[in-house]
């Protein structure tokens, strides 16, 4: 599922299943722009609230492999999943720690920004860093955000339009 969804974007498949450092790979593909990537797919394709990247145990995986991979070669690294977390649970906080590693997270469903970054990837001059990518975006905490702030009051009545 998550190769074919790459394939639909434009890319061409020049190799699957195979280790790199001795680390799992699902696909090695190229783009009509001859920019190469690294896939790696990871978590189940159903509706289940655990489904894709949800669970932290999944997304702390495919992280070591990533992390390892973008340390030791110089591919970009594209994760596809199926689902993407939501940004206030740990597996949203442990995914967006691999901004640093990897080119892009994908998901096949409901992603519709994500096939756009994809599609650019395969096809366009640069990197998709010209798209916003909200996995790699961090929690907004506001108190933590009031916390070093002299004048917190004096902060929200200049800095915080008032709807």
């Amino acid at each position: 599922m998550a190769l074919q969804y790459v394939i639909a974007a434009g890319a061409k498949v020049l190799k699957v299943r195979f280790h790199e450092n001795q680390l799992p790979v699902d696909a090695l593909v190229e783009g009509r722009n001859k920019k190469k990537y690294l896939v790696l797919s990871r978590g189940t394709p159903d509706t289940s609230p655990t489904s894709g990247l949800r669970r932290s145990d999944t997304v702390l995986k495919v992280g070591f492999v990533a992390t390892h991979l973008a340390l030791e070669q110089k591919l970009g690294i594209l994760v596809v999943t199926s689902h993407l977390p939501e940004r206030n649970t740990a597996s949203g906080e442990y995914l967006s720690k691999l901004g640093p590693y990897v080119t892009d997270v994908i998901a096949t469903t409901g992603d519709l920004l994500g096939f756009q970054r994809l599609n650019h990837l395969l096809h366009g001059p640069s990197e998709a860093s010209l798209f916003r990518m909200p996995w790699k975006e961090r929690k907004f905490d506001a108190q933590e955000v009031l916390k070093n702030i002299d004048e917190p009051a004096e902060f929200v009545t200049h800095h915080i339009p008032n709807p």
